[in-house]
């Protein structure tokens, strides 16, 4: 199923305010060896890196803004 331009605008504003709102984690206050946060650079969302990650595993953007960009809509 595929939605509009307009549809999947909509959702990712949605989400991005949804995300907003949320307390993000300072990865600096963690304990050693706690799974590391970072979060997308379009909607904010909290993605984790698994613990035998590399610096090449982290994403500028979740799995869901990647197709936005890729279409050039955000």
């Amino acid at each position: 199923m595929t939605i509009s331009k307009e549809q999947a605008l909509k959702v990712f504003q949605k989400r991005r305010e949804e995300n907003a709102r949320k307390e993000r984690i300072n990865n600096a206050d963690l304990p050693a060896g706690s799974p590391m946060h970072y979060y997308c650079h379009r909607c904010k969302a909290e993605q984790i890196l698994p613990e035998n990650h590399t610096g090449s595993d982290i994403k500028q953007y979740c799995d869901d803004c990647q197709p936005l960009v890729d279409c050039g809509w955000i």
